[in-house]
């Protein structure tokens, strides 16, 4: 039972378990001896990997391009709610047709005209690792109540574990954006813009649980119901890899490497970390002693993506070589060469494309190498 014990510890089973009915179930009926000792030792051990490995290692959907709440969950008190919205939509009382998200979608938790009133956006479960990012912006309504009340919302977020008692809690000032309307007709009034605020949480105290964040807001004004946007949440710093950029790079024991997405849970939970290694750190050749070590592939990815203004991509490769970097429209036509030169092995190359004169739509961009290897991905420019 001691290396149960280690085991407990390594994968937090204390938090799992508060959350699992199923689990508990279970350990009573072992305590009555309804099981064989052995018996229960080896499913509790099954029970415990399925269960970790099924949480999610990084927040999903959290630009919410999917056109829903995948991977998040909308509530609220006295009325308050959050749901989907889509760029260029009237979804307030207030013009919104005027506002810029970073893709086609964004959530808005809202609180209807009551200082009671909550609207709450819950993320689903997922591994802490270093930082928690997203942006927001909150509505505010032109007029005397916009002078009185300079702070139309408080926004505040927070960091709950997977039984929902609160680890950490701290109120957001958000950009605000003053949205015009014309009484009586909802969405009448001038179209307006303003730039969503960036933010980024702590997560390291809280390195190796699993978590959720939950984001809250209720209006400061009796009478007004205001929203507050939120956009492209995410955890950990991500670098993906592979052919098909469907593995992510681990920092394991000093040595980078290319794992499956199923298999960075057990990485996390022994004390590895997502993304390159720093300081002295090495890339992982075929020779290593070990499985898990595997030869980085070439990385080619771009984001945001769908893009607006501009778009970055970026480029890794595990041997020095020449290297050039081609966009094409959907019809083959070669739009623009963002690299030609000599690429140095294991370095990241980031490049950025200008919007400014391409039209909307989607286009390639084709990364080849000297030895003739040739890498292709899409990204869609939303205009």
């Amino acid at each position: 039972m001691r290396q149960l014990i280690i085991l407990s510890r390594n994968f937090k089973i204390q938090e799992i378990m508060k959350s699992q009915n199923l689990i508990n179930s279970f350990l009573l009926k072992c305590q009555k001896r309804l099981l064989f000792n052995f018996f229960c030792a080896v499913l509790l051990f099954v029970i415990l990997i399925s269960n970790t490995f099924s949480q999610g290692v990084f927040i999903t959907n959290g630009d919410f391009e999917t056109g829903d709440l995948t991977g998040f969950t909308a509530s609220g008190i006295n009325d308050g709610f959050a749901r989907i919205v889509r760029e260029g939509t009237c979804f307030s009382f207030n013009n919104t047709r005027g506002i810029t998200f970073s893709g086609d979608f964004a959530v808005i938790v809202r609180s209807i005209r009551d200082t009671t009133s909550i609207g709450i956006l819950t993320s689903d479960p997922f591994i802490a690792v270093s930082t928690l990012t997203f942006k927001a912006l909150s509505e505010n309504s032109e007029g005397d109540g916009a002078i009185a009340f300079p702070n139309p919302v408080t926004f505040e977020l927070r960091i709950l574990d997977v039984s929902d008692s609160v680890l950490f809690s701290q109120v957001i000032q958000t950009n605000i954006i003053l949205l015009d309307h014309k009484i009586p007709v909802a969405c009448s009034g001038d179209e307006r813009d303003d730039t969503f605020s960036n933010h980024t949480i702590n997560l390291s105290p809280f390195k190796g649980q699993i978590v959720k964040v939950q984001f809250r807001q209720h209006t400061n004004k009796f009478s007004s119901g205001f929203f507050t946007l939120v956009d492209d949440i995410k955890s950990n710093e991500v670098v993906r890899c592979g052919k098909n950029n469907d593995k992510v790079l681990i920092c394991h024991k000093g040595n980078t490497i290319c794992v499956a997405e199923e298999a960075i849970a057990a990485h996390l939970a022994h004390g590895d970390t997502p993304g390159i290694c720093t300081s002295g750190a090495r890339f992982a050749t075929s020779d290593e002693d070990s499985e898990d070590l595997i030869v980085p592939e070439t990385i080619l990815k771009s984001y945001p993506n769908p893009f607006i203004d501009q778009a970055t991509i970026e480029f890794m490769l595990p041997e020095t070589q020449y290297v050039s970097l081609l966009v094409y429209n959907i019809t083959g036509k070669q739009i623009v060469a963002l690299f030609d030169g000599v690429a140095e092995k294991n370095s990241i190359y980031k490049i950025r494309l200008n919007a400014i004169d391409l039209e909307g739509g989607f286009y390639i961009y084709k990364l080849t190498t000297e030895k003739g290897d040739i890498y292709n991905n899409k990204l869609y420019l939303n205009k």
